[in-house]
């Protein structure tokens, strides 16, 4: 009895625990599937700005991490964005397929496996090589960077077939000093690293890949995948950059001479960091040295962060040892001041003698030695240094003795640089002294210009060099006489013996005639081809010959007279041709001088006025476009009066050319490839096996053009873009192309392209299948499919096969770009405005719509909108909830999509459709949708006014039949108990 008893009360029990177990609590349960997220970012490390790092995205902690693919963007930091991370599960072919370039053969995949445990295995930071030991010369803030640096080299070595030697190579190329030492070190571990010398990595040493989807929103392209090893032990968390930006700066050295700053950084000072003001504290950073690059973009990186620093602190810049040739600079006391706000802008402060603080003032563009590139936004974060060029003289003695070794008064001497031989930098006659030169380091000419009377002067220049110590030595050869010791030169001179001298003449003619009056130029006497800067004289107005005196006669033959121009600051052959105000001569000369007794010889030197007349050369195709590649090679001459003619040739490389002719000539007529042209018509001309069009025109008084057009030959072809049907209007700014049909249009030239007007465009067409090509459409306009077309020899056009009539355009159609908005909304007293209605959405293949294309769609939940991608013909399954929204873009007025909702009149709830304000019956059924030019708005309306008990969220029935079996079960239970009581009381 006490049995029935406890199976009624467990009965009862169960009941109770049934009905509990069918409540539901809404939305506030918690995620037990949840798991934790990973996040990838970039860091810097010592000199190292590529640092990579993986962590559990609310973790304190962070993992070393290395690039797997080294074409794709690196992760951001932290503080400009979040990249997900998702670990594989390690298999070989996750290994292959995650590379940039995929790996498909096991094998390999297996081999590159074992490849990349050992680099790690050995690398930064597990170093079970040793090879961070080879970096111990380096200063220790650096070391753990350019470690990591090399691994990261071994481990794309492997995945990206990567060589620094050559990826690097223009920056090797350029380093010197300690720069050139550092790089050498480190491809000598990188080497090391990739080597078979190392030991494998053991079994209990695991690596993962984690692998992510994301993109740049700045470049469109992928993340990099990552790698990380198991026992990589984690490292504490750097505290972020409260203002959201890199808190470093750049330390560059550069030379001043003269006031002037030198372009490319000084690679060989050796600079350091001080902590605070003043030389005691402590070193921060050692032997710092400066890539030679242009100065802005070859300092040192200095972080505030890696040696827990921040603005405001104090530092002193010393520099330990100047370049050769350079003086030391004072040490600079500074600090790194900034706008205490988010992305605030910083910069250097530097301490002044008065003890004040001034913002570092950026060079002058205009004091910089090729300065007009200067980047003066590179240096707003760059401390600068100044070291100023030393030129120290040195005292360099000369001595003028003669034959008996007596010093020898009365030469006059001139110095020069060898760099500019023209200009004297010191002039001197010698007396019975010494002659104290004081000059330095540099290549130098010595010229006697005149020997003491009665003796013979030095005829070659006595060229010699000073080098960094003062000392002297011969530069090229040594003249007859000369002698060079430690830091003095000897120059003996021989007694004169007379010789006959010539008197050398230059008789001067203007259109072959004596003329007083004429403009004023110069002549040189030219010595075996040197000038002799003596030997120049000016030809005045009103002289008509020049004349030089006391030549040795046995050298005159060796002197040749010529008019000289400057160029440059320097004196030259004027050559065939010399402008003297404003006028063009062409110069005519004697080749020999003509003896006209008594020790005189004449030459005739005649100017011609000349005419320059200028032809500019153009080339275009068919239609008219400029050519500028590929030229044919022409001729173009002009024939005079007189029967003479000149010449020229026209090529890629030469599309102007300038024609002189004497001013007492008269143009009768110009010629292309002996085709006579004439002045504003065409006139045909074959060049190449091409007929071309060529026109003369006159664009100034002595400036001509003549303009090659490409003879046309074809049948004329009209194309019309058109919006929206055939029967549109014009439709402008659409980018057509037409190309041959057998050509690639990606890589093609197209034979015509355009951007459509008002009006329909006119081609002209060689017999032949073309097609057209729409490469952009107006703005709001979806481009339109290519056409095919043909010409026929009778001028007929064929749109693929069709047969246009005579004059009729080949129209192309571009319909306008429309976006579907579907919207879920839910009303009524118990519309769960939280709940997730589930749709399904096709978009229909047609005409316009192509199976697999892929239109954009934005999706709007939660107060974010997210990028999707609907496919054409492909169903695409979304869930909406009150106010979210889905939009589509890409469709055309006439495309059709199928649109369910899965709870459609399901659950309580009453759907109304609304297609553009206006009810949809029957749209459980009937789900296809029309989309029309305008407005496309769809609302799914859920509408729930069923009413529940306060606070549960299960439905009425199951509760009323849950109450009624208790109900029953206690009345039953209740019966039992008094009918024992009535058979208790009869058995009394």
């Amino acid at each position: 009895m006490e049995q029935r008893k406890f199976k009624k009360i467990l009965a009862l029990v169960l009941t109770v625990l049934t009905m509990l177990s069918s409540l539901s609590f809404g939305t506030n349960a918690v995620n037990a599937n949840g798991t934790d997220k990973y996040v990838g970012w970039s860091e810097y490390q010592g000199s190292y700005s590529a640092a990579f790092y993986l962590g559990k995205e609310n973790s304190t902690d962070r993992y070393v991490a290395y690039c797997y693919n080294k074409k794709r963007e690196a992760p951001p930091r932290k503080i400009d964005g979040t990249v997900y991370y998702q670990k594989t599960g390690g298999t070989p072919q996750e290994y292959g397929q995650s590379l940039y370039h995929p790996m498909t053969d096991q094998q390999k995949e297996e081999t590159l496996i074992k490849d990349l445990r050992r680099v790690l295995y050995n690398g930064y930071p597990h170093n079970k090589g040793k090879l961070s030991e080879q970096f111990s010369s380096v200063p220790e803030v650096q070391r753990d960077g350019l470690f990591r640096e090399v691994t990261q080299w071994g481990v794309w070595h492997y995945t990206d077939g990567f060589d620094p030697e050559v990826y690097y190579k223009k920056d090797f190329e350029l380093a010197s000093g300690s720069a050139k030492q550092m790089n050498e070190l480190k491809v000598k571990v990188y080497k090391t690293l990739i080597g078979q010398g190392l030991q494998e990595a053991d079994s209990s040493f695991e690596m993962d890949l984690f692998t992510t989807s994301q993109t740049s929103q700045e470049t469109g392209n992928r993340y990099q995948n990552i790698l990380v090893t198991k026992d990589n032990m984690p490292l504490p968390k750097p505290p972020d950059t409260p203002y959201g930006r890199e808190e470093k700066i750049y330390i560059t050295k550069v030379g001043v001479i003269n006031g002037m700053i030198e372009r490319n950084a000084l690679s060989d000072a050796k600079l350091e960091i001080r902590e605070g003001e003043g030389l005691t504290g402590t070193a921060l950073a050692s032997n710092i040295t400066i890539y030679p690059d242009q100065f802005e973009f070859s300092g040192f990186e200095f972080d505030l962060r890696t040696y827990g620093k921040r603005f405001g602190d104090v530092f002193t810049l010393v520099e330990t040892q100047a370049p050769p040739g350079y003086k030391k600079s004072e040490p600079i006391v500074f600090m790194v001041a900034g706008v205490d706000e988010l992305g605030g802008d910083y910069w250097i402060q530097i301490k002044q003698p008065d003890g004040t603080w001034k913002q570092q003032e950026l060079p002058d563009k205009s004091k910089v030695q090729d300065g007009d590139d200067l980047d003066e936004n590179s240096l707003k974060q760059t401390l600068i240094v100044y070291d100023e060029k030393q030129n120290p003289e040195y005292d360099i003695t000369f001595k003028k003795m003669d034959e008996t070794g007596d010093y020898l008064d009365g030469a006059e001497f001139a110095l020069y640089k060898e760099d500019d031989p023209t200009k004297a930098i010191k002039t001197f006659i010698t007396g019975k002294q010494d002659i104290n030169l004081k000059l330095e380091a540099g290549n130098y000419i010595l010229r006697e210009r005149s020997a003491p009377t009665g003796y013979v002067g030095v005829e070659e220049d006595i060229k010699f060099t000073v080098n960094n110590q003062g000392q002297v030595t011969a530069h090229g050869s040594t003249p007859e006489g000369v002698t060079f010791n430690a830091q003095s030169i000897e120059c003996k001179n021989k007694k004169e013996v007379a010789e006959e001298t010539v008197t050398l003449k230059v008789k001067k003619l203007w259109d072959n005639q004596e003329k007083a009056e004429h403009p004023e130029t110069k002549f040189g006497l030219f010595k075996d081809g040197v000038l002799q800067i003596d030997k120049v004289q000016t030809l005045s107005n009103g002289m008509t010959e020049i004349t030089w005196e006391n030549i040795k006669k046995s050298e005159y033959q060796s002197y040749q007279p010529f008019e000289l121009i400057e160029k440059d600051g320097q004196l030259e052959k004027a050559g065939k041709y010399i402008t003297l105000e404003d006028k063009t001569y062409e110069v005519f000369s004697d080749l020999e001088w003509k003896d006209e007794g008594n020790n005189v010889y004449s030459i005739k030197i005649n100017n011609y006025l000349t005419n320059i007349i200028t032809i500019d050369k153009e080339w275009q195709d068919k239609d008219g476009r400029k050519l500028e590649d590929d030229l044919p090679s022409i001729n173009i001459h002009i024939e005079m009066d007189n029967g003479a003619r000149e010449d020229k040739t026209f090529d890629t490389d030469n599309t102007s050319n300038e024609y002189y002719i004497s001013a007492t000539l008269k143009i009768e007529s110009f010629f292309e490839e002996n085709v006579k042209l004439q002045l504003n018509n065409q006139v045909e001309v074959t060049v190449d096996g091409k007929v071309y069009l060529a026109t003369l025109t006159q664009t100034s008084e002595n400036h001509y053009k003549v303009v090659n057009k490409e003879k046309a030959l074809g049948h004329v072809v009209k194309i019309s873009k058109k919006s929206g049907s055939e029967t549109g209007a014009e439709l402008k700014d659409a980018t057509l192309k037409v190309f041959r049909e057998a050509d690639d249009e990606t890589t093609a030239q197209p034979i015509k392209e355009w951007k459509t007007k008002e009006t329909p465009e006119e081609l002209l067409l060689e017999e032949g299948s073309y097609k057209l090509v729409e490469s952009e459409a107006p703005q709001g306009y979806r481009k339109a499919e290519t056409i095919h077309f043909t010409v026929n020899d009778d001028g007929t056009i064929a749109v693929t096969g069709q047969q246009l009539q005579p004059g009729e355009p080949i129209v192309m159609v571009d319909k306008a770009i429309q976006t579907v908005t579907i919207e879920k909304k839910v009303t009524g007293v118990n519309g769960n405005k939280q709940k997730e209605f589930n749709f399904k959405l096709t978009v229909n293949a047609d005409d316009d719509l192509k199976n697999g294309e892929v239109l954009d769609g934005k999706l709007y939940k939660d107060g974010q909108v997210l990028d999707v991608n609907i496919m054409v013909g492909r169903e695409y399954l979304f869930n909406l909830k009150d106010t979210d929204k889905l939009e589509v873009t890409g469709l055309v007025a006439e495309s059709t999509y199928t649109l369910n909702e899965d709870e459609y009149n399901k659950d309580g709830y009453t759907t109304t459709v609304m297609v553009n304000d206006k009810e949809k019956k029957n749209a459980d059924t009937d789900a296809t949708y029309t989309v029309v030019d305008g407005k496309n708005n769809v609302i799914f309306i859920n509408h729930n006014e069923k009413i529940v008990p306060t606070g549960i969220l299960f439905d009425i029935m199951p509760y009323l039949i849950g109450m009624a079996f208790v109900t029953l079960s206690s009345i039953a239970f209740l019966l039992s108990v008094k009918r024992r009581i009535v058979l208790k009381n009869a058995k009394k």
